[in-house]
């Protein structure tokens, strides 16, 4: 009865992580649209922290396409903070397919399942 129990709490923390998916990777899009636009400001390391959170949330609730596409974002955003100024087209364009990995898996995520 007990493992019936914690299934049940892992499915309401998982559907809880699903409703809540859109907003995240809009704040994090968000994020990243600041940096992009002064990347002077503390924009980078909430975006590196957002996506940090989505890839260990994304593996904790089995959306592995979430954690693997937010990993990938979080090292992009990783390397441009190695740079000083602005970022070079080639991590500008890593950070931008990066989010729109990230943004499909999530469309694919809260996707009804095919009938």
């Amino acid at each position: 009865m007990a493992q019936t129990d914690f299934l049940s709490q892992l499915a309401e923390l998982r559907r809880g992580f699903l409703a809540q998916l859109p907003d995240k990777v809009s704040l994090l899009e968000g994020a990243v649209k600041s940096w992009q636009e002064a990347p002077d400001g503390g924009t980078l390391e909430e975006a590196v922290d957002a996506a940090h959170k989505l890839a260990g949330s994304g593996a904790t609730f089995g959306v592995p396409a979430i954690s693997d596409s937010a990993r990938a974002l979080e090292s992009a955003l990783l390397r441009a903070g190695e740079l000083k100024g602005p970022p070079d087209p080639a991590i500008r364009g890593a950070v931008g397919s990066a989010l729109q990995a990230l943004k499909g898996a999530a469309a694919e995520a809260l996707a009804p399942p095919p009938a």
